[in-house]
Formats: structure tokens, sequence, C-alpha cells
């Protein structure tokens, strides 16, 4: 067993006394091949979760409320969505709709407000995007994330697609 140098000694105490064997398990351990790729497995863990958002997410009522895709005649329903995915799953997104904040999406959340019709401006960094929502529609926009900023954006999707992705993801609250 090797000696580690530079440890702070407390009386005879050295980590090698106080461990014992457990220290020497963690020698003959650490020269396995398996244990080492282990490693690097678990820091990539470490990375990939330690960004985690938490975003607020609605009540259940509010959640069940929104997924009854139900029309105004006077307004437009506005679902923006994230689905679950690996590339950014962790960082959360502000969402704009004219310019005020409407929600923070993280992978696997949805947004979701009545909004007045005409022509809106969607937005999220310099990801900024023109709509046009008519009174008494539902319009649903999925943003994904990618490896170069410039490809992500929104998309429309038809009512039927984003039903049915909308029904699978939690709905975070609404900033306005």
């Amino acid at each position: 067993m090797r000696d580690v140098p530079n440890l702070p000694r407390v009386g005879n105490l050295t980590p090698k006394t106080v461990l014992g064997s457990a220290w020497q398990a963690t020698e003959i351990l650490s020269r396995s091949r398996y244990v080492k790729n282990a490693h690097a497995l678990a820091l990539l863990a470490v990375v990939v979760t330690s960004g985690c958002t938490t975003v607020p997410r609605s009540s259940v009522s509010e959640d069940s409320a929104a997924k009854m895709f139900r029309t105004s005649p006077n307004t437009a329903g506005l679902y923006v969505y994230r689905k679950f995915g690996l590339l950014g799953a962790a960082v959360g997104w502000d969402i704009a709709l004219d310019g005020r904040t409407l929600g923070v999406l993280t992978g696997g959340t949805y947004v979701f407000r009545e909004v007045e019709p005409g022509r809106h401006t969607l937005s999220r960094l310099q990801i900024v995007q023109s709509i046009q929502l008519a009174a008494g529609r539902n319009y649903f926009f999925s943003i994904a994330p990618s490896l170069a900023l410039s490809e992500t954006k929104f998309v429309e999707v038809s009512e039927r697609e984003g039903r049915a992705a909308v029904s699978r993801l939690s709905r975070v609250i609404t900033l306005y």
C-alpha cells in the first residue's frame, strides 16, 4: 500500500490507520480499469445533474384544466412546450410573449396562456418569432434545444400533435 503524501496527521492518526481495510480496498479498486470507467460515469452524472433547474409547477387542477383544451370565443389558447430530452434538459428556458416572460420551461414542461387575438412575438433569447393568433382556437408551439443556437426555434404543430404532447407534460406557472 502506498503512502499518502501531504495529508494532515492528528497525533499518531493517519488516513491509513483510521480507515484501515477500507483504505486498502480503495487502493486495490482504484487500480481496476472498470472502477476508473465507473468514476468517469459518476462524474458525468454529477455534471449533468448538478445544474438542474427546478421550475415552479402549476397546481394539479390548473394543469388538468389546461389539458381540457377548451377555447374561448374571444381569446386564443397558446401552448408552448418542451419535450423530454437529454440535450439541455436541466436548463430552464425563459419563454417570452410580446417581451414579457411567459414562463420557464425545462424538459417535459409546458406553459399555457389565453391571449388576445392578433399578431404577437414569441421569443427566447435571440430566437424571435412573429405569430398570428385567431380567437376561438388553440395554438401549439414546440421548442427543442439544438447544439447550434441558430437551429433552435419555435415550431408550430397541429392541434392533434400538440394535444398529444401536452397531455404527457407538466404545466409550469404562467408568470403573466
